[in-house]
């Protein structure tokens, strides 16, 4: 493959596969990057007060996964935070407006993953359930809503995977372990990592896999901030992947400069369900 690697703000394909039955929403706010940090902050939340409001307006609100992408998402802001701790403070203000209290996103915030992008505009896509799904996390990891203020005056919020009956909603997973990023700058062992971090996630879920829980993985998406890493990443997701119905590589930026790879996907409990 080229090394060049293309930008994606859409939600990937495979979902609606996995998904027939779900409801979409996408919010867009244009021209965000030009926003300082308090409107940022606000754009953010107003986007999801959007969000909830159109899923409710069609009569669902179980909101189960979101796909975010960022502008500039490491542009300074105030006092030496980045567009992405301005982001998470207004996605936070939104998920406790919508699940009634910051105890409640434990057990309620969606799967989800946040990523730069090179234009201008903040894209937010939303996908919603008839049914409830349940939040998972890894016991790897602590989860993003109990991060320290290191990462920003209000977390991230969002859980490491969603379970939507035999569906596992995965979110962007990276080289992190507890809240630390780990074996910085070194594509190699944050691969492995990554791997080994999705390994857990797929076996706390309590979804039916065989000796190496990777199998169940039937889409992927790879995001990368070096189109430069692509060949070698893609022989290795190949690899990693082996029943993966659909495996994509997209650029882009990631929550956090040290972090060479992030990946997300979707695993299904059994061999006929795609």
């Amino acid at each position: 493959m080229s090394n060049h690697l293309p930008e994606c703000t859409e939600m990937p394909a495979g979902v609606l596969e996995v998904l027939p039955d779900s409801v979409r929403e996408c919010v867009t706010v244009p021209d965000a990057r030009s926003m300082d940090e308090a409107a940022f902050t606000e754009a953010t939340l107003a986007a999801h007060r959007e969000i909830r409001s159109r899923l409710s307006a069609r009569g669902v609100s179980r909101i189960v996964r979101m796909w975010n992408f960022i502008p500039g998402i490491h542009d300074t802001m105030a006092d030496r935070r980045d567009r992405y701790m301005a982001f998470n403070a207004g996605r936070y203000r939104g998920m406790i407006e919508w699940f009634g209290g910051a105890e409640a996103l434990l057990t309620n915030a969606p799967a989800a993953s946040g990523v730069g992008w090179s234009g201008d505009d903040l894209i937010i896509h939303a996908l919603a359930t008839h049914e409830p799904g349940a939040a998972v996390q890894n016991p790897k990891q602590i989860p993003s809503v109990l991060y320290s203020k290191r990462f920003g005056p209000m977390p991230p919020s969002f859980a490491r995977a969603t379970r939507a009956g035999p569906v596992l909603l995965i979110s962007g997973t990276a080289a992190i372990c507890g809240e630390e990023s780990v074996h910085a700058n070194d594509l190699d062992r944050q691969w492995e990592l990554s791997l080994h971090n999705l390994r857990s996630l797929i076996a706390s879920s309590g979804m039916p896999h065989g000796v190496d829980p990777l199998t169940a993985m039937r889409h992927v998406r790879v995001y990368l901030p070096s189109s430069t890493d692509a060949k070698r990443v893609s022989s290795a997701a190949k690899m990693a992947f082996t029943r993966a119905r659909s495996l994509e590589l997209v650029r882009a930026d990631l929550c956090r400069l040290e972090l060479l790879v992030e990946i997300e996907g979707i695993a299904v409990e059994r061999d006929d369900y795609v």
